[in-house]
């Protein structure tokens, strides 16, 4: 198992069906790993802020597909496993997050992602 930070603590402000994608310099690279379990640590969140990580084979924005569907932002810690021979997309070799909000809303979120991911030896 390797412990690897997808994103260090920060904060996200949005508004009115805004879409925050993380900054392709910040993707994470699994390499061959392919089993994660995906820890999102909350500190702080207001408005309604949805959340989704999402996969891709290659380093391009275009062959990203969701892996975690999208789910509310909330504080507290937010577990999910992804195992490759369950899963119905599979993790592929980068991760990144996605933040939106809906047309209406706004809001911001303050959070840290750490991964903990398994390869076979």
């Amino acid at each position: 198992m390797q412990s690897l930070l997808l994103q260090d603590l920060i904060t996200i402000r949005a508004a009115g069906s805004q879409s925050v994608i993380q900054s392709p310099t910040s993707w994470l690279d699994l390499g061959d790993l392919e089993d994660v379990a995906i820890f999102t640590d909350v500190r702080e969140t207001s408005g309604s802020i949805q959340m989704s990580i999402e996969t891709a084979a290659a380093a391009q924005e275009s062959a990203f597909v969701t892996l975690v569907p999208s789910f509310t932002v909330a504080t507290g810690i937010r577990t999910d496993v992804v195992t490759a021979y369950l899963a119905k997309v599979p993790p592929a070799r980068y991760l990144r997050w996605h933040l939106s909000t809906d047309p209406a809303g706004s809001g911001d979120a303050t959070f840290r992602i750490w991964v903990a991911a398994y390869g076979w030896a």
